[in-house]
């Protein structure tokens, strides 16, 4: 696998809710990127982020988390190499969509897919994340402008005509006479030959040529900006300054980089405004892209792809079995005892020393096996199995006893074993069949934050026992074999990132069947239909549902309080909502009255409305459990984050030295109130150095930070508020509803 266990792990970023299905397309879209970037590498040419991947990128370090698909651009001459080598260099399999190579794909740019077709080969499937549907990259091309404006109007004018006589051609809405006069005017005017094209696919491409060559006609020498000429700069968008676009910079981009203009932040500033200002708008492509191809194929085919399908047996309750519990069979082993301590009086009475030995033989093996099944199962540190074995222990001590008193020919008293058969009932109840036991189940440290509410009201409960069990996700095939190793297994399970005060235990050990839980919670709601990861089957919810008598389904996090009119929420919900874990659930605990709303809806559509009270009193709402809990520091001073990205040193090369420098001296002056915390973004060794020995030389007290994009919202928790350039800690520090200052330079 290319891409890790928890890069396809649901998660919740700026308030938007992304699950695998979404993940699988990033995925194969991030290898057809990784196939351009080796290409352009090898061949030395230069390409850019573009669009919202070129905002996602500076501002999320990563997708924006409602978008699904990436977005390139080259400059005419890095695209025409990289198109001259594209078809020789590309994997086999990959495709390329232009208007010469591909059918009806009139559009001025390249787009790279990496498949020729949807592909349901057991090897492609093993290789693309179980993701059958064609993923692609966009490449659209940027030209030079004319500096006069008016000259610019003129090019665009031509190239509109050009198109607008292909157009007619492609449409078939055309008469030939128009058609010719308007051929022999553009060989006239451009010294081309196209009537001597017999067919009007082989015209057409001759006149997107033609255009193409009209829109890269001013040479770089002659301009200062630069842009898209189709459709944008024909609309009158203005273009954008070529210095711009001279060189390239790597950002991390999810667990890979992508390279974005060297002066970045002006140029999505020009683009956006205030691109940090989160605006969770939808008018782009459909969403996602790979659910109009699952619709068309099965369309076309009259065949379904394989889903979770709704049937009645889903809200039907499975009755639990706790025959085989650890309560069920301390009772037997206690009726068991009792007797056999019965039998062992009237062995008494006939004086048969052997026959009592076989016997009290048996009660010792009972009691010994009894003590060790409770401490596997309850664990044997805890205070209430101690308290149990003591009793067993001392009840075996004593058949002991009282056999060598009769072994010796003694008078002993047997009532003694009943005594302490008495107190083992007693403690039996009371340190065990009495108590209640809740389990957990997290699917990752960051998402045990969820459960902390009901974790604390559960340690607050003297008569309760709790159990911490991490789950492992691993990578399963099309057809739902499990693919990770042991390896990945346990990695997957992050045991170190859990708080130290948990006492976590193994998945492998936990045994349902014995323990039977009053309540369990669980996260993970997709049992076996994750379309590429599973947990160990024996921890489904349909299986879990046969355990307990309150199965709790509490999802990894909290979203933005979305409503029917949220386009790609809306789309999401049917992937991590409409999912075996929320209907095997007795409760289901959202974060709202609305979202209940939007889940009811959900599983509405999916079943059918005759069932919207049972789902409505299945799910509840609770706030307080998606209330994020960080580690309360009392700060004696503020504690800021000073952030500077790289584009600064582009950006404000000549002066940056001076404003680091004022801004560093504030921070001085303020010492008695703020403590300053650095870091750099990306981080490079030469911006480092260059930033740090400004702060050494001015004195700064200072501690200087790395942060993980993947761990942010744990490294930001420990500031008070942030200040300095944009980064993806801007939308992060808003989310936490802390202080959030760009730093502008050019004051």
């Amino acid at each position: 696998m290319k891409h890790g266990i928890d890069f396809f792990k649901d998660e919740i970023r700026n308030g938007f809710y992304i699950p695998t299905a979404i993940k699988q397309s990033w995925a194969c879209s991030l290898d057809v990127l990784s196939e351009i970037d080796r290409i352009c590498q090898k061949h030395n040419i230069t390409y850019f982020a573009d669009w919202g991947s070129m905002l996602a990128t500076v501002r999320h370090g990563g997708f924006v988390p409602w978008d699904d698909d990436i977005d390139i651009c080259m400059k005419r001459d890095d695209y025409n190499k990289f198109r001259a080598v594209a078809d020789s260099e590309l994997p086999s399999g990959y495709s390329i969509h232009d208007y010469e190579r591909h059918e009806n794909h009139w559009l001025f740019l390249s787009r790279i897919v990496g498949s020729q077709r949807i592909n349901f080969d057991e090897k492609y499937l093993d290789s693309h994340y179980n993701f059958p549907w064609l993923s692609a990259v966009d490449i659209f091309v940027k030209d030079y402008l004319y500096k006069d404006p008016i000259e610019e109007k003129k090019r665009c004018d031509e190239i509109l005509y050009i198109i607008t006589i292909a157009d007619m051609i492609i449409r078939k809405n055309y008469d030939s006479l128009q058609i010719n006069n308007k051929l022999s005017d553009l060989e006239e005017k451009y010294s081309v030959s196209l009537r001597k094209f017999k067919d009007d696919r082989s015209l057409c491409i001759a006149l997107y040529k033609l255009a193409e060559k009209q829109m890269a006609r001013v040479p770089k020498e002659q301009s200062d900006s630069i842009g898209q000429i189709f459709p944008w700069i024909m609309k009158g968008v203005a273009g954008e300054p070529s210095v711009f676009y001279e060189k390239s910079v790597y950002l991390p981009f999810e667990d890979t980089r992508i390279p974005v203009p060297l002066y970045y932040n002006e140029a999505l500033s020009r683009r956006y405004g205030n691109y940090n200002e989160i605006r969770k708008v939808w008018d782009g492509h459909a969403y996602p892209a790979f659910e109009n191809q699952r619709m068309t194929f099965e369309k076309e085919t009259g065949s379904r792809f394989p889903r979770f399908e709704f049937t009645t047996t889903l809200l039907e309750r499975a009755v639990p079995d706790k025959s085989g519990s650890i309560k069920e069979l301390a009772k037997e082993c206690l009726e068991a005892l009792k007797s056999q301590y019965l039998d062992c009086c009237k062995i008494a009475e006939r004086n048969d020393p052997s026959a009592l030995a076989s016997l009290f033989n048996e009660m010792q093996n009972l009691s010994a096996d009894l003590g060790t099944t409770i401490e596997n199962v309850k664990g044997e540190n805890s205070p209430h199995t101690r308290n149990i074995v003591k009793v067993l222990e001392h009840l075996n001590e004593k058949i002991y006893e009282i056999y060598q008193y009769i072994l010796n020919k003694k008078k002993s008293d047997l009532n003694e074993i009943g005594e302490i058969l008495a107190d083992l009932e007693k403690v039996l109840f009371t340190e065990l069949i009495n108590r209640k036991e809740v389990l957990f189940l997290p699917v990752g440290p960051i998402e045990w934050n969820v459960f902390e509410k009901y974790y604390e009201k559960a340690l607050n409960s003297p008569d309760t026992d709790i159990f911490v069990v991490p789950l492992p996700l691993m990578h399963k095939n099309f057809f739902g074999q499990i693919k990770s190793d042991e390896a990945e297994i346990k990695a997957s399970l992050h045991l170190n990132g859990y708080p130290s005060s948990l006492i976590l235990t193994s998945w492998e050990a936990y045994d349902l069947s014995l323990h039977c839980p009053d309540t369990i919670y669980f996260q993970n709601p997709y049992d076996e239909t994750n379309p590429c990861l599973t947990l160990p089957g024996c921890y489904y919810s349909k299986n879990l549902q046969r355990y307990t008598e309150n199965l709790v389904y509490i999802p990894i996090g909290s979203t933005s309080d979305f409503t029917e009119t949220d386009y790609t929420d809306q789309v999401n919900l049917k992937f991590y909502v409409t999912t075996p874990g929320l209907f095997y659930a007795d409760k289901v605990i959202v974060q709202s009255e609305n979202i209940k709303k939007q889940y009811v809806n959900a599983l509405c559509g999916f079943s059918d409305e005759s069932y919207r009270k049972k789902y409505e009193s299945k799910i509840i709402f609770d706030s307080q459990v998606f209330e994020k809990k960080y580690p309360v520091v009392n700060h004696s001073r503020k504690e800021i984050l000073y952030c500077i990205s790289m584009y600064e040193l582009n950006e404000h090369s000549k002066n940056l030295k001076d404003k680091l420098t004022e801004r560093i001296n504030i921070f001085n002056e303020n010492a008695d109130k703020i403590h300053v915390s650095l870091c750099i973004y990306p981080e490079t060794s030469d911006l480092k150095e260059y930033v740090l020995s400004i702060a050494d030389n001015l004195n700064l007290e200072y501690d200087y930070l790395s942060f993980n994009l993947k761990n942010i919202e744990k490294f930001t928790s420990q500031f008070d508020a942030y200040y300095g350039s944009s980064s993806p800690l801007v939308p992060v520090f808003c989310g936490q509803k802390k202080p959030v200052m760009i730093c502008n330079y050019n004051i």
